[in-house]
């Protein structure tokens, strides 16, 4: 579940219980401590009631909502991620003749020293002047003063 559709079930259930635009701030909040693990799921009702500043009932009701419209999709895709989320579209698949785009682009990383300088000489920078003239030129701000 995207952040999109979590703002959206968010808006939804403010509206149904007619939380401020504040309030739907403290919601959304909340909801995002529950979701990272810094707030215990088992303390989110005592925490709507503190910060959203509503009776026990209502409280309840919102989270009775949160964990049916969020919670419980995104406990669900925890629990099989391989299986796509119904409110999701399916990710567009690479075209199969670049099958092998993996290993092109991993294939940069594991290349060798010598292959690497080759690549150097083939790309054929003229702007850049050889390290053996470099070494000669006198940096101003690493200068011994006198």
């Amino acid at each position: 579940m995207g952040s999109v559709e979590t703002s959206d079930a968010i808006k939804k259930i403010g509206d149904n219980h007619k939380l401020h635009i504040d309030q739907l701030g403290q919601l959304s909040k909340e909801v995002g401590l529950v979701i990272l693990g810094f707030t215990r799921p088992h303390l989110f009702y005592i925490r709507l009631v503190h910060t959203l500043n509503v009776s026990e009932e209502t409280a309840g009701l919102i989270a009775k909502e949160v964990d049916e419209a969020i919670f419980s999709k995104i406990n669900d895709y925890l629990k099989n991620p391989q299986a796509t989320p119904l409110d999701l579209e399916p990710a567009d698949q690479p075209p199969k003749e670049n099958s092998d785009y993996y290993d092109q682009k991993m294939k940069v990383l594991f290349e060798s020293n010598s292959d690497v300088a080759r690549r150097e000489k083939e790309k054929n920078n003229d702007d850049i002047p050889p390290l053996s003239q470099t070494k000669n030129i006198k940096d101003p701000y690493r200068e011994i003063p006198d």
